[in-house]
């Protein structure tokens, strides 16, 4: 695409983006364009306002019949001042202050505005990868998740923030110019004539700085990435002595990024400086037209180029922000077309009620691959099996023969190619999940703990009301009533972020806690077990074997010994070879 058709293409985005956040949030920027209008006029008056002043100062008695004739001085007439240099003073005081509380809440309420955006967006992506279906979102990278989420939605609203400061230094520089050309049309347009020729020199330097800019997340990310592989070479480099070769290894990196933070702040300040030797022209050669070929008022003059002052930075504000939001822009791509793609992923949801009182599942013929180019052989195929209620059911199989998958379409995350999955009658496909769910128990190789108590670990994603003697009652089970002395503290015990003042033991067994109190019809296990020593292993299966006495189990392992007293056991193969033995004793097992 032409460098041309792309930036309209850009500015074209970034208009319906905007768009889109009025849509959604229509008083909030409603209220947030209106305060930066009124800002942007409340400057304009508290200038305004000097030129009585000047009048007054100038003109002596003509000066005092042109104050009381303006505006300002028939706002002193209407709340009874009289028009003298002090009421005049006081009044640009009062609207001087305006201005700076307007400009304050005008920022605020942005930053108030820009933190509701980037909430919702936050909250919409995590819903919208959550929401998707089991398929897709396992194929997602969790650092990618994560850089989405918190660094690109960060840029996304650096976007929006920028667009709106460049919509606000425009109408403070339509603002500031209408009210100039109001006073002397002529000389407002020479000044503007002069200021223009001169930020022609601004062009170059800030389309340098752009691509300077640009290049300023991937030089930060190359260093991050040198920086990670040097830190994991780091046993390697001690064990040979080479730690100086290591550093030389990553020092370059560290070189590019400051090299590109130096050239940037000298490029920002080449922009003052400019601006600076461009205001100084202007003023000159405002001063002698004004003054020798206009012949204007020494207090029109004054304040005009009081106005082009505070209007001519705005033209580069303008541009610095349109260029900035210009450079968080990919951001703002990447972050709609994740979303995009999650939210066509949403899993598709049927809506019969499975009965609580269900008594067989049943594997009818099914086939299943991932829906990727590179997988061209099945995982499944042809699979058949039936699973009765209150049975012990245990899936062997080396990595890679399919015992996750076959789990996950048990679950309903995954829907079969072919064939169907059967709770009595009602197929998974047409099933609705919450009903199916609701009488599941799930764990798997990594329990999932937060930071909190014991207790808020019990009740997460719980909607039973359970009382204290039973969530004791569930610790005890598992056998972690002896984290603390006192029982009655027991419940309240701290548990760290991701469980980190616990060991690999203890998470699996609190999460073994929080299984029972959901009271199943199904429990669904995929190698619970894994890292954890002989012992533990064999305490949590027990405790598993001891609770599912009347429930039905499914049980994926790698260990043998783990299936003595299943009623079936079911063997895959990563050459799609199937064996399932139902109802074996325990010397068959053997």
């Amino acid at each position: 695409m032409a460098p041309g058709r792309l930036v309209t293409c850009r500015r074209s985005i970034m208009f319906k983006e905007t768009l889109r956040i009025f849509h959604r949030n229509p008083v909030t920027s409603t209220i947030t364009l209106i305060l930066i209008v009124m800002a942007s006029l409340g400057q304009v008056v508290s200038l305004g306002s000097l030129y009585p002043i000047l009048q007054l100062l100038t003109a002596g008695n003509d000066g005092v019949r042109t104050a009381n004739g303006s505006i300002f001085g028939k706002m002193l007439a209407y709340i009874g001042w009289e028009v003298t240099l002090g009421n005049l003073l006081l009044l640009f005081l009062l609207l001087g202050i305006s201005y700076s509380i307007l400009n304050l809440a005008a920022e605020a309420y942005h930053g108030l505005h820009l933190r509701k955006v980037e909430v919702a967006l936050r909250t919409e992506l995590f819903e919208a990868v959550v929401s998707s279906n089991w398929e897709y979102a396992s194929r997602l990278r969790h650092g990618e998740i994560i850089n989405i989420i918190f660094r690109e939605v960060r840029e996304y609203e650096l976007t929006v923030k920028f667009a709106f400061y460049t919509a606000g230094s425009f109408l403070q520089f339509s603002f500031l110019i209408s009210y100039a050309a109001y006073l002397n049309w002529q000389l407002t347009v020479f000044g503007m004539c002069v200021a223009g020729a001169g930020t022609l020199a601004l062009i170059p330097i800030l389309r340098y700085t752009n691509t300077l800019s640009k290049e300023t997340p991937q030089i930060a990310n190359q260093m991050s990435n040198w920086l990670i592989a040097g830190l994991r070479a780091l046993k390697t480099a001690k064990a040979l002595s080479l730690e100086r070769f290591l550093i030389r290894t990553v020092q370059p990196s560290f070189r590019r990024f400051a090299s590109n933070y130096f050239q940037l702040n000298v490029l920002v300040t080449s922009q003052y400086a400019v601006m600076e030797l461009v205001a100084f022209v202007a003023i000159s050669s405002m001063i002698y037209v004004g003054l020798i070929v206009l012949r204007i008022p020494h207090a029109e003059l004054f304040i005009i180029l009081v106005l082009l002052f505070r209007a001519l930075p705005q033209v580069r504000w303008g541009v610095d922000n349109y260029h900035r939001a210009l450079t968080s822009f990919p951001s703002l791509q990447l972050v709609r077309r994740y979303l995009a793609q999650s939210q066509a992923a949403r899993a598709k949801e049927g809506h019969l009620p499975i009965s609580p009182k269900w008594q067989t599942i049943v594997f009818q013929n099914v086939t299943f691959r991932f829906n990727e180019p590179r997988a061209a052989d099945p995982i499944l195929e042809h699979f058949n099996a039936q699973i009765h209620r209150g049975e012990f059911c245990a899936v062997l199989g080396p990595s890679g023969s399919g015992k996750t998958t076959l789990l996950d379409l048990l679950l309903g995350l995954l829907r079969p190619e072919s064939g169907e999955i059967l709770v009595d009658d009602v197929s998974l496909r047409d099933a609705d999940p919450g009903s199916w769910h609701s009488q599941l128990a799930y764990l798997g190789q990594e329990s999932f703990i937060m930071a909190g108590t014991l207790r808020s670990n019990l009740l997460w994603g719980s909607d039973i009301a359970h009382g204290d003697d039973e969530l004791l009652a569930a610790l005890k089970a598992v056998r972690l009533d002896t984290l603390v002395e006192d029982e009655t503290k027991l419940l309240e015990r701290d548990v760290s972020e991701n469980g980190s003042n616990l060991s690999g033991g203890e998470k699996q067994r609190l999460a073994l806690a929080r299984l029972f109190l959901r009271q199943p019809a199904l429990i669904v296990l995929d190698e619970p077990t894994t890292g954890l020593d002989v012992e533990t292993e064999r305490f949590i299966f027990s405790a598993i074997q001891r609770f599912s006495t009347n429930v039905t189990l499914v049980v994926v392992t790698h260990r043998e010994e783990l299936t003595r007293g299943a009623d079936q056991i079911i063997r895959l193969s990563t050459e799609g070879a199937i064996e399932s033995k139902a109802h074996l004793a325990s010397a068959e097992v053997q």
